[in-house]
């Protein structure tokens, strides 16, 4: 694969990762950080299973938890704001400084983007991980995404050495059970619109 095509393949995913994200958590406004670590724990369980992170993005350590290298994930969000294709607003912060936060105005349809670019297995990764995390307070996911093995090992400000785990590597072996999976879960979110679906577990206020 080209640079240049490599360059667009990874802007593609992280992309249609960020809308199955949003698509999956409804209209909720979702704040940037907690936005951030969603990704970044998809593309976390993603390289466990399959030895390459799902976008093509590369994390850093920072105070806040892994942040993909160049602000990628938040440029990108902002590409998407941008066209149209998700929302956001600016709010002012408890601790200071602005609060952004990111929704999708119809789920449905922000679920039929993403999925034309993430495939069965990339999918149910996404919507596995939002249906775990996706319920929790940004305090909780940066603590939950600083516990990861990638974070914990890394020197402060490096770039996070992610890990292939044994116990993982089944994504691509049952992309039939995938398939089930990604089908009930998006006719879940086409019924309801609410994506309340991913909040069966382990929701904060």
């Amino acid at each position: 694969m080209s640079g240049n095509v490599a360059v667009a393949e990874k802007l593609r995913k992280t992309r249609a990762a960020i809308v199955c994200v949003l698509a999956a958590l409804g209209r909720k406004k979702t704040h940037r950080t907690k936005l951030v670590k969603l990704v970044y724990l998809a593309d976390n369980r993603f390289f466990e299973s399959t030895g390459r992170t799902l976008t093509g993005n590369a994390y850093m350590w920072d105070h806040y938890g892994p942040n993909a290298v160049g602000n990628a994930i938040v440029g990108e969000a902002g590409a998407l704001v941008d066209r149209g294709v998700i929302r956001m607003s600016v709010g002012a912060s408890a601790h200071g400084g602005d609060a952004y936060r990111y929704w999708v105005d119809s789920p449905g349809e922000a679920w039929e983007l993403a999925s034309s670019d993430l495939d069965a297995g990339e999918l149910q990764v996404v919507m596995e991980v939002v249906r775990e995390y996706g319920g929790l307070s940004v305090g909780s996911i940066v603590k939950e995404s600083k516990e990861t093995r990638p974070f914990a090992n890394a020197e402060q400000y490096s770039v996070l050495r992610m890990e292939q785990s044994p116990r993982a590597r089944e994504v691509r072996r049952t992309l039939a059970a995938n398939r089930e999976f990604v089908e009930s879960a998006s006719a879940g979110i086409r019924e309801a619109e609410d994506g309340a679906w991913a909040y069966e577990e382990r929701v904060e206020a």
